[in-house]
């Protein structure tokens, strides 16, 4: 499989034993290639190439590694996506730092040493048949993987990946959807490995970042994001597989063991809005139901979106 990469070193800590790095003129590449590499990084980047042994490794599409994104690469797949530039199934993408955008639009700064990943997926399923899946998709791939590492996270509704009731990484999912069917999705993953990021903006219902490194030592090391991102991406190109072949109930239910929220009280705020104005819900929650809307004491109406706190 083929590493591009504008950074040598980004390379060599990815790739080590890979093979020789050398360098691509980027105007040899695929058109959809080209779009991407000039929309993710400056117009004199130089670009770089190394091959890695993936005879198990079922991610497809090249990766890229770029040293710094200027804005999110989410962002920057959807839209060449509506320019109708078609993305390679399994391309992944990896920022050593950057600025980014989470939930709710809400900025934050990565620094270098965390992991800021996007991968492009085809599904073809439809898409009322695997929207509960799609969404705890990544969620579940990074806990696995974290738990396997011995490392204790979990999962804290919907989409945030904590330790500690401490957030160690996020994710969001976007869907490409037509005539009902859910074409692809685009993954984003922000992992705080090395250090915590600093937060542009936060309010009170945000829960205090925590990184791994402060969980375990050797993730302070430099390149220890190296360790995550082959495997991470393995489990979430798997559970893409299995989604395709099996009922999404499948990955809710792992979504399920993961889950920290399931018999704590928690207060649900609404999506949009601060601590200053009322919560929706506030109770034990009794149950997560198959849709992933909640069920809690005291209230007859499932809860379908909305921020937790503990």
């Amino acid at each position: 499989m083929r590493i591009l990469g504008d950074d040598i070193t980004l390379l060599e800590t990815l790739a080590r034993h890979a093979g020789h790095i050398h360098s691509v003129d980027p105007t040899h590449e695929g058109p959809e290639i080209q779009r991407v590499l000039a929309a993710i990084a400056p117009p004199d980047a130089s670009w770089f190439e190394v091959a890695k042994e993936t005879a198990d490794d079922p991610a497809l599409g090249p990766w890229i590694l770029i040293r710094h994104a200027p804005r999110s690469h989410l962002d920057v797949l959807v839209e060449l996506m509506s320019q109708g530039v078609r993305i390679p199934d399994g391309l992944a993408i990896m920022a050593a730092a950057g600025r980014f955008q989470g939930q709710r639009g809400r900025t934050w700064h990565a620094h270098p040493g965390n992991l800021q990943l996007v991968v492009h997926l085809e599904v073809n399923r439809p898409a009322n048949e695997v929207q509960a899946g799609i969404a705890v998709l990544p969620a579940v791939a990074v806990a696995d993987e974290l738990t396997a590492c011995g490392l204790p996270v979990g999962v804290k509704w919907v989409n945030d990946i904590v330790a500690n009731d401490a957030k160690v990484g996020g994710v969001l999912t976007r869907s490409e959807i037509a005539g009902g069917e859910l074409r692809s999705i685009q993954v984003g993953i922000g992992l705080n490995v090395a250090q915590r990021p600093f937060l542009a903006a936060e309010d009170t219902t945000s829960i205090a970042p925590i990184a791994l490194a402060e969980l375990d030592t050797s993730f302070a090391q430099g390149g220890a994001w190296s360790r995550l991102l082959s495997p991470i991406l393995e489990r979430i190109v798997n559970l893409r597989d299995v989604l395709r072949t099996e009922h999404e109930t499948v990955l809710v239910d792992r979504y399920r063991e993961h889950a920290v929220f399931l018999g704590r009280h928690v207060t649900i705020w609404p999506v949009e809005g601060d601590a200053a104005g009322s919560p929706q819900a506030s109770g034990r929650v009794l149950e997560l139901l198959p849709d992933l809307s909640l069920r809690i004491e005291g209230h007859e109406v499932p809860i379908r979106a909305g921020r937790m706190r503990w």
